[in-house]
């Protein structure tokens, strides 16, 4: 064989080794460029889903914010339209005695006792509103005394085991009550 031959036949190996090394390195190259590409989508996606979760964290926190805003103020609304009612109703109870009203209110709370209680009845009163009160009933089983109620009466049965309280202060309760119930289905249809 000659010197020739010998380098030529080198020579073959030597590039079938490279080209076999390049193939493998190719190979290696690919493999993980694939690996790195589907790391990449992988951490993409994740993060796509992490954006949109957070995006959807804080439109609902948004949302949750403006139904607490908006219950504040439709409290707040529904507070203030109580007030303004309670202070007209003071107001106008603060003459009441004044008005033809009052003498027909005595006169029905009067009715409604003698009714409840045939059998007598103690009412309390304010003192000033005694007397008017008398002049409605001639039930003498009916007992009148001094109440420390700025309106209205609060009666007793005989017994003692019934009452009816028509002091206005438990009216106003009522009425108010009803007002916030109003309000609150108003405000919910």
């Amino acid at each position: 064989m000659s010197l020739e031959s010998i380098i030529s036949e080198i020579d073959e190996k030597k590039k079938a080794q490279i080209n076999s090394i390049q193939k493998e390195i190719d190979e290696l190259v690919e493999s993980r460029s694939q690996q790195l590409k589907k790391e990449t989508d992988s951490l993409a996606e994740a993060f796509s889903s992490r954006k949109v979760a957070y995006a959807n964290s804080v439109e609902r926190s948004r949302r949750d914010l403006a139904v607490l805003e908006a219950a504040r103020i439709l409290t707040d609304a529904r507070s203030k339209l109580i007030d303004d009612a309670t202070s007209l109703v003071s107001e106008y109870l603060s003459n009441l005695r004044k008005r033809s009203v009052h003498r027909k209110i005595l006169e029905m709370s009067i009715r409604l006792v003698e009714f409840q209680f045939p059998e007598g009845a103690t009412v309390f009163a304010p003192e000033q509103d005694i007397e008017a009160l008398k002049k409605f009933t001639a039930d003498t089983r009916i007992k009148f005394e001094k109440g420390d109620m700025p309106y209205g009466i609060l009666a007793a049965s005989s017994d003692g085991k019934r009452e009816l309280d028509l002091t206005f202060t438990q009216i106003w309760k009522a009425a108010r009550d009803n007002i916030a119930l109003a309000l609150e289905a108003g405000i919910g249809e």
